[in-house]
């Protein structure tokens, strides 16, 4: 039996609500193999919190979902285009050392990015730079979401469909968050992407593109308290079993 994090998006209330939900995993790191533990966990998830549902991550069965993932979305900076996490992961600072900085923006490949971090797994994080600002480590996952919400809002753009099916959405997840190992999310940023879209459009979006208005609003709203979480529900016996830094995306 394995259990994840899913997430619903709020408006009028914390903008995104935790659920934790115990479903049967299938062990392997085949392709199929995790679709098969993403529909286990969509079918535990739908009992308790109804659907629609989507896996944003590159394991989703859904091109929807795999086009939100970090290693496809894309940050602007300066007429630019930085991939979401060699963003994120070039942005980190450490205690003693800056890390790889800004030489991780040209990359193209997630993996790519992952793999240049390692060095620095055991490192302790200082803070985060990003477009000569400085971020502090607190609320937690706060500069992960800004960026994801400058990703997002640089696809749909591009794309305004998005916006219109993002909104179809109760419920997203990630197979690959374990969030006994990492603290950032993309599905939790995409559901307070959501929620943000669905209290005020995307008037809203654009204010919060602002870092100062962002955290204002974090803190207005509650966002990232402890009872953001709620904790899981008994679930059917036949869906149990089985067996960020950010998610694999």
């Amino acid at each position: 039996m394995a259990e994840r994090l899913v997430f619903s998006p709020v408006p009028d209330g914390c903008l995104v609500q935790e659920h934790k939900v115990q479903f049967q995993w299938f062990p392997g790191f085949s392709l199929s193999q995790k679709q098969r533990s993403i529909e286990s966990l969509h079918r535990a998830a739908e009992a308790d919190l109804g659907g629609p549902i989507l896996e944003v991550s590159t394991k989703s069965p859904r091109r929807r979902g795999r086009r939100l993932s970090a290693f496809n979305l894309c940050v602007p900076l300066n007429g630019r285009r930085i991939l979401l996490e060699a963003a994120f992961q070039g942005s980190k600072v450490f205690e003693g050392c800056d890390g790889p900085g800004e030489s991780l923006y040209p990359l193209s490949s997630g993996r790519e990015v992952k793999r240049l971090m390692r060095p620095y797994a055991a490192s302790p994080l200082k803070e985060f730079r990003w477009n000569g600002a400085k971020w502090d480590l607190e609320p937690k996952t706060a500069f992960y979401d800004w960026l994801y919400l400058q990703a997002l809002r640089d696809l749909t753009s591009a794309d305004p469909d998005v916006d219109e099916w993002l909104r179809e959405y109760e419920v997203f997840t990630d197979i690959e968050f374990n969030h006994k190992k990492s603290l950032n999310c993309q599905a939790r940023s995409c559901a307070l992407y959501a929620a943000l879209l669905r209290r005020e459009g995307r008037d809203w979006l654009d204010r919060v593109s602002d870092p100062d208005e962002f955290l204002g609003m974090l803190d207005e709203r509650g966002y990232g308290a402890p009872d953001q979480e709620i904790p899981s529900a008994t679930r059917p016996s036949s869906l149990l079993g089985g067996s960020t830094a950010s998610s694999t995306a």
